[in-house]
């Protein structure tokens, strides 16, 4: 049941911009067990903040407010395990201030692959399989929008993914059906946001009102936010043909 959302700006904005579409994601979204926050800094360095409470209680407190970049990250986490509301799996997951991952659904084949990365592993969460999956691909030289579709290639399932990293790259990728992403703008950002598991387009009712240029993202494919800010969007596509513009 976790909720993401991910916010591209031209030039730096501060957090504050988001928060009360965070607040009520969150509300919605029924993803009061963990949130995390990644950010761009002004150095070129992957930032995050995480708690494992709701974000409506320990969000303030955590000096997010005044952050400036041109790119966020957001995860609202609803485990499928409660067993699993610890920070190791708490996300985004970062590696050093390289980039970050999150995720949103189930990877059916998590616990088939468990085992081949059993040492790394820190938590106990389907995510974090996927999470390891994703470090050795890029460490490989495989571009992230490829490495996304291959997260879903591989784990199959119920498939949400978000990334971030230094290089000011931010993607989304769906193919969770049950919840489906929308990309949007707002507050003179191009974003995409998951739709509060529900079968329609209510999350922009309640979430987002002021929001235009709605369009839902095809199952299967990633989404580069704010990559080309006059053209089209590069988009990969899940079906094998990589990117295309």
């Amino acid at each position: 049941m976790c909720e993401m959302l991910a916010a591209a700006w031209p030039a730096g904005q501060r957090y504050e911009l988001l928060h009360d579409w965070v607040l009520t994601l969150e509300r919605f979204g029924l993803a009061s067990f963990g949130w995390g926050v990644a950010w761009l800094d002004e150095d070129g360095d992957v930032q995050a903040r995480r708690g494992l409470g709701r974000y409506t209680d320990e969000a303030a407190g955590a000096g997010l407010l005044d952050v400036r970049s041109t790119r966020f990250l957001v995860h609202l986490r609803r485990p499928n395990k409660l067993s699993t509301v610890q920070f190791a799996d708490t996300q985004p997951f970062t590696r050093e201030h390289d980039y970050a991952f999150c995720h949103n659904g189930f990877f059916d084949r998590a616990e088939t692959l468990r085992p081949s990365y059993q040492e790394r592993l820190r938590g106990g969460a389907d995510s974090e399989v996927g999470w390891c999956f994703v470090q050795d691909r890029i460490d490989e030289g495989v571009e992230p929008l490829d490495v996304l579709r291959e997260v879903d290639e591989t784990f199959r399932g119920k498939v949400n993914l978000g990334y971030l990293d230094r290089r000011g790259a931010l993607a989304v990728y769906s193919n969770n059906l049950a919840n489906a992403v929308w990309r949007f703008t707002a507050r003179g950002a191009d974003l995409a946001s998951t739709s509060l598991h529900s079968d329609d387009d209510s999350v922009f009712t309640l979430v987002y009102p002021e929001s235009q240029d709605r369009r839902l993202v095809p199952a299967g494919t990633a989404v580069l936010l704010g990559a080309d800010e006059v053209g089209e969007p590069l988009v990969a596509s899940g079906n094998g043909n990589g990117v295309s513009r």
